[in-house]
């Protein structure tokens, strides 16, 4: 038997997947050649942005507390609109009278990923200062890494 709430999920991804259909037809027609250009020039401003970042909070205390409260601020937002969902998703189960265990297994589902979200700020914070500590070595391998990058273009 299907579950009821399983023809809404369905219909859900479906809507998305409308939305976004130019996008991903584009993106699955691009050439192996082209996808890597793209992967070379996110690489480099991913590393460039991590080389900004360190150089930016290094030695600067305001600038660190900053960056941890933004990372942990966007985690928390992610959370609460995580949590507006699984509260969706409830009153959707409550409506369509479905089976105790479906209600269980999907709260359990959103109130145990909250803390997830938050770990994964506090993770990424944690990684930061431990590059901070080593930053002479990291900033080394960013350039190098940038050089390498910019050298293939």
């Amino acid at each position: 038997m299907i579950p009821q709430w399983l023809p809404i999920c369905f219909s859900l991804f479906l809507f998305v997947l409308g939305l976004y259909r130019d996008e991903i037809r584009r993106f699955l027609r691009v050439p192996p050649t082209k996808a890597r250009n793209w992967w070379n020039s996110g690489m480099l401003e991913f590393y460039q942005n991590e080389l900004d970042t360190l150089q930016r909070i290094r030695n600067n205390p305001y600038e660190l507390l900053i960056y941890a409260l933004t990372e942990l601020g966007r985690d928390a937002r992610v959370s609460i609109f995580y949590l507006a969902a699984g509260c969706l998703v409830q009153i959707l189960l409550q409506l369509e009278y479905a089976s105790k265990e479906d209600k269980y297994f999907f709260t359990l589902m959103f109130f145990c990923m909250v803390p997830i979200f938050i770990a994964g700020g506090l993770m990424k914070v944690g990684f930061q200062l431990k590059e901070l500590k080593e930053y002479d070595k990291r900033v080394a391998f960013l350039e190098a890494k940038i050089a390498k990058y910019q050298s293939g273009r």
